[in-house]
C-alpha cells in the first residue's frame, strides 16, 4: 500500500493545532468540520503509522497525542508554511488565500537554509499575518 504522507502531514498537523489528545470518533468529526479530507478508511491506517514512526501515541479506543517528536516536526513544517505564506504575500502580492494554497504545497519540501533567508528577509517576524505564533525551531535554525 502507498503512503500518503500529505494525509499524514495533515493530521499532524491538525493535532498540532488541537493542542490536546483527542478519540478518533472525535477527530473524525473534527476533520469534517475542518474540511480537511481523509477518507474514513484512512485515518486507522495513518494513525498506526504515525505511532511506528513515533510522532502519536494511540491505544485503541484511547485518545491520540502527539509525542515530542511529533510536536517538533509539526512546528518544524508550521515555521515553513507561515514564513512562506507571508513572504508570498509580501512579495509577490498573492492573496492569503493563493499564498496559504502554494505554501501547503511546498513547505515540507523547501529546505531550512531557505527558510531562514526568508525569515531575515521579514525581519524575523514573531507572528503571522494571520496573527498566530511563528514557532521557532532549533533544528530549523541550527540546519541554516
Amino acid at each position: 500500500m502507498k503512503r500518503r504522507i500529505d494525509l499524514e502531514e495533515k493530521l499532524l498537523d491538525f493535532l498540532y493545532s488541537w493542542l490536546r489528545p483527542i478519540r478518533i470518533g472525535d477527530l473524525k468529526k473534527e476533520l469534517e468540520k475542518d474540511n480537511t479530507a481523509i477518507p474514513h478508511s484512512s485515518i486507522n491506517s495513518i494513525i498506526k503509522r504515525l505511532v511506528d514512526d513515533e510522532l502519536v501515541t494511540w491505544q485503541k479506543y484511547g485518545p491520540i497525542s502527539l509525542t515530542q517528536k511529533g510536536q517538533q516536526q509539526a512546528a518544524h513544517k508550521q515555521r515553513h508554511f507561515h514564513l512562506l505564506i507571508m513572504f508570498f504575500m509580501d512579495t509577490l502580492n498573492l492573496s492569503h488565500l493563493e499564498a496559504k494554497k502554494e505554501s501547503y504545497t511546498i513547505a515540507s519540501v523547501i529546505s531550512c537554509t531557505m527558510i531562514e533567508q526568508i525569515n531575515r528577509e521579514l525581519n524575523n517576524p514573531q507572528k503571522c499575518h494571520c496573527n498566530e505564533a511563528i514557532p521557532r525551531v532549533e533544528e530549523c535554525i541550527a540546519r541554516s
